[in-house]
């Protein structure tokens, strides 16, 4: 069955007294039949430059234009998944979003060569089909997740950042970080880097697509200080008075939520506390490691780990029962606040255990790239969570030892070599 959703956006210029020549202009637009939000937000395609304001208002509605229209276009492909949905119909969908996108790309590059300007496009959408939301990203801006209490960054900066400049280069006005300087769309006649993801929902759930101006400026913790507003508008207003941004950028923000308002959040962050593995981190550091997992569920019988495949992938259970298996033989069944593949984050990425649904169940997960990048950011986290990562495989291994010496004695008869 199709979600039923509900929209807000909010649509502001510079802050008053921002001064001439305002760095950013923007649209943000809905499509309730089709179930998208998108903002987009034009920037100086050379950093540290001044958009034109005409140029960049006509860029910004020129590249949603195009990314609505590639959509209505193919509706269809919409309807049948909403029907009946399918991995390869999932995957079209995840296609279109980036077609549209490098279709936007194109046509702003385009512009700005007619006008001889320098202007690119940050563009983030989001499609809301049956229970999941098909989201797409790139420049600048960010999709966010608000799920059970907690903030999930499904898409950002530092995904599509190339490697950040020398050290003894300065970054460009507005980013203090290197790493997060990504081309926008349409500052070059290249095909754009689009990030494309499918993440799925439940009721109550919150899609948050903020502009470049306000990305940097939303906190996880202020998100999860207004995320229980009753209804998508006030928590719009709510988002735009906790977030910071610059008083010469805009202020673009779409909300989307799935169904009615949700019921009483679970308190995840205490049960994420209760792990091992996040035991030393502050609340601060647990919300920065959480702001990059995803929710995944499956059903009761599926796998979602196979003995001897390659993973990438660390899992935190947050719902429901697994079963891990080994060579054939069940050997562990465990609940919520349990964790698997971490030794993928360390080592050769093969799953050593087959993890099985034995009932339905939620778990947050955590790619390789983003658990390695998220320690390399913040060095008294990454001590905390490698050091209860070291000893949970010292303690495996001191099981193991103490089995191995059971069965060798218990084995009788046996000469001594």
């Amino acid at each position: 069955m199709t979600v039923a959703t509900a929209f807000a956006t909010r649509s502001l210029g510079p802050a008053p007294g921002g001064g001439a020549g305002a760095s950013s202009r923007g649209v943000v637009e809905v499509d309730a039949e089709l179930g998208v939000v998108v903002v987009a937000e034009a920037e100086a395609a050379q950093d540290g430059a001044a958009v034109d304001e005409g140029a960049g208002t006509v860029a910004a509605r020129l590249a949603v234009d195009q990314l609505l229209g590639h959509l209505r276009q193919h509706a269809d492909v919409v309807e049948r998944f909403n029907r009946l949905p399918s991995p390869a119909l999932r995957s079209r969908l995840q296609g279109l979003l980036r077609e549209g996108l490098t279709q936007a790309s194109r046509e702003v590059h385009a512009l700005g060569r007619r006008r001889q300007v320098a202007v690119g496009v940050s563009m983030d959408v989001a499609l809301l089909v049956r229970d999941e939301a098909v989201v797409a990203h790139g420049g600048r801006g960010e999709v966010l997740l608000l799920h059970e209490g907690l903030v999930h960054r499904l898409t950002g900066r530092a995904e599509l950042a190339e490697e950040p400049p020398p050290r003894d280069q300065a970054p460009p006005p507005g980013h203090d970080d290197p790493i997060t300087v990504v081309p926008l769309l349409g500052e070059s006649a290249d095909p754009p880097l689009v990030q494309a993801l499918t993440i799925g929902l439940s009721e109550g759930d919150r899609l948050v697509v903020v502009g470049a101006g306000l990305a940097e400026g939303v906190s996880a913790r202020d998100l999860r200080r207004v995320h229980e507003q009753p209804n998508v508008e006030g928590l719009a207003d709510a988002v735009l008075r906790v977030a910071l941004a610059p008083a010469d950028r805009a202020r673009l923000l779409g909300v989307a939520q799935v169904g009615g308002a949700a019921g009483p959040a679970l308190d995840r962050l205490s049960l994420l506390r209760s792990v091992d593995l996040f035991k030393w981190c502050t609340d601060d550091e647990l919300l920065a490691f959480v702001g990059l997992t995803r929710p995944q569920r499956y059903r009761e019988g599926e796998l979602l780990l196979r003995q001897g495949s390659v993973n990438t992938t660390l899992y935190l259970l947050v719902a429901g029962t697994v079963g891990v298996n080994k060579d054939g033989q069940r050997i562990a069944r465990t609940g919520a606040g349990s964790i698997f593949g971490e030794m993928s984050m360390l080592d050769e990425p093969r799953a050593s255990a087959t993890v099985e649904a034995l009932s339905d169940v939620e778990v947050l997960t955590i790619a390789r790239d983003a658990f390695l990048q998220a320690l390399k950011k913040d060095a008294t986290m990454a001590v905390k969570v490698l050091w209860s990562m070291l000893l949970r495989v010292s303690s495996n291994l001191r099981v193991t030892s103490q089995r191995l010496a059971a069965a060798t004695a218990a084995r009788p008869g046996e000469e001594e070599a």
